[in-house]
């Protein structure tokens, strides 16, 4: 039967022992059985080493937002443009972020779970398809596409996380958004937008399905919004 190359590697640095073992624990019998017994510990830990244990998989998460009720008007004439979606540096990454209700301030990140795209890409990506799916806007692009463009949107990331309980967890998703007169830069109006879904603690695919609710719940208000826009103020 063939010797495997774990018990080859511990033979072979045993038998290496010999000489050691024949002089050094005759002459010193303490040191010896110490160096022999740590030679004998490095080989079986380098032995189980070797066999191993496969590195958990990193698994990666979408959103995908239902498309919303069309207007059949648009309520915003000469065109509206989405600005790049702002975050902190944290809610900018891929990792999934997680809060516990006990520790609000401080955030943590999971192990091996990850956002397909950073957040603010995939956020300004699905409001941008939202938003021309709804026809609340004559025309809708995102920044830089269309400069001369009559108005323009800016969103910012305030949460994107999952908020841990003691038994569930919570998506929460919390936007700031801000219409612009593109003419002259000025504010026409400023909300916030605050959506938490319940989850299943620990699922991270129930997570980023929740995720996705929060959003197209949010989605849904801020097209309410922008069609009760007054042109006439811009």
């Amino acid at each position: 039967m063939p010797v495997s190359r774990k018990s080859a590697a511990i033979d072979t640095g045993l038998r290496r022992y010999d000489g050691v073992s024949a002089t050094g624990l005759r002459g010193h019998d303490g040191n010896g059985l110490i160096r022999f017994a740590t030679i004998v510990l490095v080989l079986l830990m380098l032995a189980a080493c070797s066999a191993g244990v496969p590195a958990p998989e990193d698994r990666f998460y979408e959103i995908s937002p239902a498309s919303p009720a069309v207007q059949q008007q648009p309520a915003l004439t000469g065109g509206l443009s989405i600005a790049h979606v702002e975050a902190d540096p944290l809610r900018n990454g891929r990792a999934i972020l997680y809060r516990h209700t006990d520790k609000p301030l401080q955030l943590g990140r999971y192990h091996y779970e990850f956002w397909a795209d950073q957040p603010p890409r995939m956020i300004q990506q699905a409001l941008l398809e939202s938003l021309r799916q709804s026809g609340v806007a004559d025309r809708v692009e995102t920044e830089g596409r269309r400069p001369h463009f009559r108005y323009e949107l800016v969103v910012r990331v305030l949460r994107f996380e999952s908020l841990v309980e003691s038994r569930r967890a919570l998506a929460d998703v919390e936007l700031e958004a801000v219409l612009h007169s593109a003419r002259d830069g000025r504010p026409l109006w400023t909300k916030v937008y605050h959506q938490q879904t319940a989850s299943r603690s620990g699922d991270m695919h129930a997570l980023a399905d929740a995720m996705q609710q929060g959003l197209e719940q949010i989605f849904g208000q801020l097209i309410e919004d922008l069609k009760a826009t007054d042109a006439g103020n811009e």
